[in-house]
């Protein structure tokens, strides 16, 4: 939730990357002219920004020959940038595909219509991810903080962000995963007598929780009777690997708000469920 609501779309750039000590530590650094990510490209007239964005990631027993220690990661990451323009997103959602303005799963806080982005923001990131053989483990730690400005009001709203998740998969099929990265099934999905497979399976989970700090009520950026500042999310899913350029998604998410939400006139919930059927061709 952290990243998708409030990760940089990239357009204009540029960053310099590579690897040290024997691929044990990989770097990234760039500045970039961008927009959040949830903003589509229609919408670059309207006020771009500059973003310092930077990446280390180390494997420190990358080269040790110890099979369940090698693909283990430590590493953190760091976007800073101004900007001055509408709230993008308006609206914070629980699921929000990258690159979209509209989210789905359960919206739990709107800023009001004379908010918008001034002045500064800060974003931090510390993860560690481990593979061994079918099993993937990844976590991370998130904060930062994005500057707002009310219209006809001077001075601004600094308002904190923080979360974490953490998450989990295994492959039924036997595949071997050493990153988040394409999955070549051992058996890609092939109906035909003597070529017959299935794809490759997995099962995933996740945790995940976003705070906002109570700036964004008493700066009176949202409403409090209407919106919560925290949510909670548990995710089950199962991933479905055709082939290397095909995955199907299935996901059940569970969420739980800080404080109950307003649903429909008059009407209040405090936890929302989602059921997601998405497929994705990389090519």
């Amino acid at each position: 939730m952290f990243f998708n609501n409030f990760g940089g779309f990239i357009r204009d750039g540029a960053m310099l990357f590579g690897s040290l000590f024997d691929e044990r530590l990989e770097y990234n650094v760039g500045l970039f002219d961008s927009l959040p990510l949830n903003t589509a490209s229609r919408f670059f007239g309207q006020g771009k920004y500059a973003n310092l964005i930077a990446l280390l990631d180390s494997r420190p027993f990358g080269q040790s020959g110890n099979p369940a220690l090698e693909h283990l990661h430590i590493g953190g990451s760091v976007m800073a940038g101004a900007r001055n323009a509408s709230p993008f997103p308006q609206v914070f959602w629980s699921i929000l595909p990258s690159g979209s303005r509209a989210g789905f799963g359960t919206p739990f806080l709107s800023l009001n219509n004379n908010v918008r982005e001034m002045g500064n923001q800060v974003l931090a990131t510390m993860h560690a991810a481990y593979y061994y053989r079918q099993l993937s483990l990844i976590g991370e730690w998130q904060g930062g903080f994005v500057d707002y400005g009310v219209q006809n009001r001077p001075g601004l709203v600094r308002v904190p962000i923080g979360g974490f998740y953490v998450q989990a998969g295994y492959f039924l099929t036997g595949e071997q995963v050493v990153r988040r990265d394409v999955v070549e099934p051992l058996r890609p999905l092939d109906l035909r007598p003597g070529h017959f497979g299935l794809g490759a399976w997995e099962l995933a989970a996740r945790y995940n929780l976003l705070q906002f700090g109570n700036q964004v009520f008493t700066g009176g950026l949202a409403d409090p009777n209407l919106w919560t500042d925290s949510v909670q999310t548990i995710d089950l899913g199962l991933n479905w690997y055709w082939n290397r350029h095909i995955k199907a998604m299935f996901d059940w998410q569970h969420a739980m708000l800080g404080s109950p939400i307003i649903f429909s006139p008059g009407r209040f919930h405090g936890i929302g469920d989602t059921f997601v059927f998405r497929v994705q061709i990389w090519f």
